[in-house]
């Protein structure tokens, strides 16, 4: 319970739990979602995408359709895509790491370092996430943040996660972090 206190800041965590729950209650009934298929569906622990009945099957289609894009540099239709995707199934991990590749790819740093960091939650041993998350840092200007993350890369791949390409890019960003420090 010592955490919860420490997380609602002193305040009595039961209170703040019913305060939300009132809130969500008020919110849904005056909004007119109280009735909605999906929210009720949210409420009750499925995705949007099991409440809409889509299969796996019907979930990859689309990832292939927004992977196509991203990999044909259509990086709005990407974009449409996997935000799709990460809202309607969003503990399928490479649906972050495709959302956060977009975003990367638009410029918008601080964006793509949460959705890396939401794909390294749900694959924690995958380098390329790290990767990718210390490339946003260094746009961000946090060479420390960027350091670490090329060092956690460079340990996954050389547990063997991933593959030798991740490896290397690891050893090739920390390298140029060297560099950048003895200058």
């Amino acid at each position: 319970m010592n955490d919860l206190e420490k997380l609602f800041d002193g305040h009595d965590p039961e209170v703040v739990i019913q305060t939300i729950a009132t809130f969500m209650d008020v919110f849904l009934k005056e909004s007119g979602m109280e009735n909605d298929r999906i929210v009720q569906g949210l409420l009750a622990g499925n995705t949007a995408a099991q409440t809409m009945g889509l299969t796996r099957e019907d979930l990859e289609v689309l990832y292939r359709l927004g992977f196509n894009a991203l990999s044909q540099g259509e990086i709005q239709k990407a974009h449409d895509v996997f935000y799709q995707l990460v809202t309607m199934d969003p503990l399928e991990a490479k649906n972050h790491y495709c959302m956060g590749v977009v975003k990367q790819a638009m410029g918008e740093f601080a964006v793509a370092s949460d959705l890396f960091l939401n794909f390294l939650g749900l694959d924690a041993t995958n380098p390329d996430g790290y990767l990718r998350y210390g490339e946003c840092q260094l746009a961000l200007g946090d060479a420390q943040m960027a350091r670490e993350a090329f060092e956690c890369a460079e340990a996954e791949a050389a547990k063997g996660n991933g593959d030798a390409v991740a490896l290397t890019e690891a050893r090739s960003k920390l390298a140029m972090l060297n560099k950048e420090t003895v200058q």
